[in-house]
């Protein structure tokens, strides 16, 4: 079996202020941010360094990230690995018994959500993309009708 995994892509941090967040990681660390968008479905918006932390604010108290942060506090929400194929090892999860929570597909772009009590308390994340950092496709392509599950 090759490689599964090309490298940990990004890190995911729920907060409940992005503008206090990025002012925060920019002070300490230099680290700028552009905003991703958006995403209605899951009822966030998502803000994303070069470096790979991205910030997700909730946009609704019923969603999933604003639940997050009221059960556990802002912090680590995710963790994101770049995959080669997300599908293969979102079946192969299934069979050891990791539940899949979510998906999102655009055009070069998934990204498969596997249960974080399933992952030793971490929300893992399956990203698949070719050429271009997978988060910050939303900037240089025009929106598509995302396929969730």
């Amino acid at each position: 079996m090759g490689r599964e995994v090309e490298k940990i892509d990004h890190v995911v941090v729920a907060v409940k202020d992005a503008e206090k967040a990025m002012r925060f990681f920019s002070e300490l660390l230099g680290i700028e941010f552009d905003e991703i968008g958006e995403e209605r479905n899951w009822k966030f918006k998502s803000y994303m360094s070069p470096e790979g932390l991205e910030l997700l604010v909730p946009t609704s108290e019923d969603s999933e990230t604003a639940k997050f942060i009221e059960k556990r506090g802002e912090g680590l929400f995710a963790l994101s690995f770049k995959v080669s194929d997300a599908e293969k090892i979102a079946k192969k999860a299934e069979e050891m018994g990791i539940r899949i929570i979510g998906k999102i597909e655009r055009e070069g772009f998934k990204e498969i959500f596997l249960h974080p009590k399933d992952c030793f308390g971490i929300q893992i994340l399956l990203t698949e993309y070719k050429d271009y950092h997978g988060c910050t496709v939303a900037l240089a392509m025009e929106r598509k009708e995302d396929k969730y599950i």
